[in-house]
């Protein structure tokens, strides 16, 4: 009881102080490993909830980094002619002083294929990895597409780089299946939860965790996921969304033939981050860019002319 009489006094303590000045919270100035201290859960009535939910803003500087990993897995029935593993992973840089705007990767690996696309009556398992770092002036694709059904296997590369104005309605920048949150969504998720939100006391803020439901995110279905949150001084400064589910009816509406639906498995993890850091991620350097050919119109490379199709 004391501890959360003490709560209340800190919550309406730091609204005076919200209410009279903008406070100053640096916490990349703060030596400080935020996501592994330890956490104590507090007994607080769905009262104290709201009192800490409504004061919650995100840190008034920008996102580090949004990072989105995104995994779709078709799970194995009897009537499915098509075994689809979809990657799509999603690093924003919102830093003026780092050199990328966006890096991305979708790595398509089906088997089934021709049951979308007329492949000149070629079967076996296709594999699609692309890779797409956005500069703020270029976009650059490094594309690779494997054919293999025993005893071949062909591979085929391209890397190639546009501007980014001439990018924006190629072929990897369409297959793009990003989800579209935003920081205030983030908070919007709370609120029909609050009941079930859980709050620990941590040496330095405060984590917070709960259930929430995303509603018409593919297809008009919704799914179920954990919020997580980090915050100092009743600033945001790391939100995470995940989301873990063995299967998931989408319907594709006959998009294979005879088939108007795909079972499948969905995993999902977005984040926004202020306090990312930069040696965590492996990105192509300079020099790697260089052997990239400037083109006016992204393709495929092509892995089939070797049959004459």
């Amino acid at each position: 009881m004391k501890k959360t009489i003490t709560f209340i006094l800190i919550i309406l303590f730091s609204n005076i102080l919200n209410a009279c000045s903008t406070p100053e919270v640096n916490p990349f100035d703060l030596e400080i490993d935020f996501y592994n201290q330890m956490k104590t859960q507090l007994n607080l009535t769905d009262n104290d909830k709201r009192a800490l939910y409504e004061t919650m803003v995100f840190y008034n500087e920008k996102i580090a980094f949004e990072t989105q990993n995104i995994m779709i897995i078709s799970n194995e029935t009897t009537d499915n002619p098509l075994d689809l593993k979809l990657r799509s992973s999603l690093l924003t840089n919102n830093l003026d002083t780092n050199i990328f705007r966006s890096y991305e990767i979708l790595d398509i690996n089906t088997l089934g294929y021709e049951q979308l696309i007329d492949t000149g009556g070629l079967s076996g398992r296709l594999s699609l990895y692309m890779e797409l770092l956005d500069d703020y002036n270029d976009t650059y694709f490094t594309s690779i597409i494997e054919l293999s059904n025993p005893p071949f296997k062909i591979t085929a590369e391209e890397n190639q780089v546009m501007t980014s104005a001439e990018a924006t309605f190629e072929l990897p920048v369409l297959l793009d299946v990003s989800i579209d949150l935003t920081p205030e969504t983030f908070i919007g998720f709370i609120d029909p939860q609050i009941n079930l939100l859980e709050v620990y006391e941590m040496p330095y803020g405060y984590f917070l965790s709960s259930p929430i439901m995303i509603d018409n995110l593919i297809s008009g279905l919704s799914i179920e996921a954990t919020i997580e949150m980090i915050l100092i001084e009743n600033f945001v400064i790391y939100a995470t969304i995940t989301s873990l589910i063995d299967s998931i009816t989408i319907p594709i509406d006959g998009l294979i033939e005879n088939t108007e639906s795909l079972d499948v498995s969905l995993a999902i993890d977005f984040k926004l981050d202020f306090l990312y850091n930069m040696a965590m991620t492996k990105l192509p350097s300079s020099s790697d860019l260089q052997n990239f050919e400037r083109v006016d119109t992204f393709t495929l490379p092509d892995v089939t002319s070797i049959f004459g199709t």
